[in-house]
């Protein structure tokens, strides 16, 4: 017969006998505490970061409706507070890698400060 060890729980920090050999928490409250806690302090890090791109996103998604491709002047982008500063992933576009938020392509043109908004794949 095994031997049973006490352990501790990483939640509350209480000496319990597992009842299972890969159990670490004493109670499922514990254990649900424990990642809803180590989730929520994931998104607050990220949150400087998916802020901007969601609200991005969302303004996008609303001046893009029924539209495939279109183009605006900085000024019009700087107004709609809509911001390039961050983007979720890079697309092959024409040959060249072009920054995109979610289902758009983002190709700025400094020179004539215009942004060109290209709805692309399946969303």
């Amino acid at each position: 017969m095994r031997e049973v060890t006490k352990r501790t729980d990483p939640q509350t920090g209480e000496l319990f006998f597992p009842k299972r050999a890969n159990q670490k928490f004493a109670r499922p409250e514990n254990r649900i505490k424990f990642n809803n806690d180590a989730a929520n302090e994931l998104r607050k890090e990220r949150g400087h970061i998916n802020k901007p791109i969601h609200s991005s996103h969302l303004k996008i998604r609303k001046l893009m409706l029924g539209k495939i491709k279109a183009e605006f002047s900085f000024d019009y982008m700087e107004g709609a507070e809509i911001v390039f500063n961050a983007f979720t992933h890079f697309e092959l576009y024409r040959g060249l890698l072009r920054p995109a938020i979610f289902e758009f392509i983002v190709i700025i043109d400094e020179p004539n400060k215009k942004i060109t908004i290209i709805r692309h794949g399946r969303l």
